[in-house]
């Protein structure tokens, strides 16, 4: 499979949607444990319509879903899977309370795929991507999960060009954004753009040493820190 998406829960990874070789939409979650290193696929309660270009975040004992790519449609819907009762909790299979989903709050988001999205605390922070017209703005749109409503924050700063397949992690209260696609062509690792979600502010973090090349479609992970050095 490739452009699927996966979370970890626990000890467990959960891996959904993506396409095959011959560019079929696979169906159903795949759980890898990662105390046994053995696959399982689990019947889970809800449909969920297969895509690809989608994200995954774990948040609590839930995996909140947004967005991608089915076919000739891109997708703007949210689905939270309950690892715990295996079921779909809002299913984005069009039913009434799908429909619900897509209208909370004035800053949803437009139907996109190969965009990034962050979990900081109880929010989730999208940004980027691209629609059936092509690159979307650089806007930062922020679902709350305890409400589930969405709303379009007001950034400053040094805002990054509109930009696909790159990705973003979470360190505190900032997402770092690295690579990915422009209309100037693909990004390399010699700057990061940093968006400090308590003010909103991006900024432009120079980086040197052993620079990455230039890249979109990969893959990033942060991992705990061992000293007391660099961001908290």
């Amino acid at each position: 499979h490739y452009r699927h998406a996966a979370a970890i829960v626990g000890a467990h990874m959960y891996v959904f949607g993506g396409r095959t070789h011959g560019g079929r939409l696979p169906e159903g979650v795949r759980v890898l444990s990662l105390l046994t290193c053995e696959w399982t696929a689990p019947e889970v309660e809800g449909a969920l319509l297969p895509r690809s270009a989608h994200t995954m975040d774990s948040w609590r004992h839930m995996v909140v879903l947004f967005g991608g790519h089915r076919k000739r449609e891109y997708l703007n819907d949210v689905a939270l899977l309950d690892t715990h009762n295996l079921c779909w909790v809002m299913p984005a299979d069009g039913d009434e309370g799908a429909q619900l989903n897509r209208s909370q709050g004035d800053g949803v988001p437009a139907a996109r795929a190969y965009h990034s999205a962050t979990l900081i605390d109880n929010t989730l922070y999208v940004f980027g991507g691209e629609g059936a017209r092509g690159l979307l703005a650089p806007d930062v749109h922020a679902l709350d999960l305890l409400t589930l409503k969405w709303r379009r924050d007001q950034c400053s700063g040094s805002v990054p060009p509109p930009v696909r397949d790159h990705v973003a992690v979470a360190t505190g209260p900032r997402v770092l954004v690295m690579g990915g696609s422009t209309q100037q062509g693909y990004v390399d690792g010699s700057s990061l753009s940093v968006l400090d979600t308590d003010s909103m502010v991006w900024e432009t973090v120079r980086c040197g040493g052993g620079v990455p090349s230039a890249r979109a479609g990969h893959a990033a992970a942060m991992a705990p820190s061992t000293s007391d050095a660099g961001w908290e």
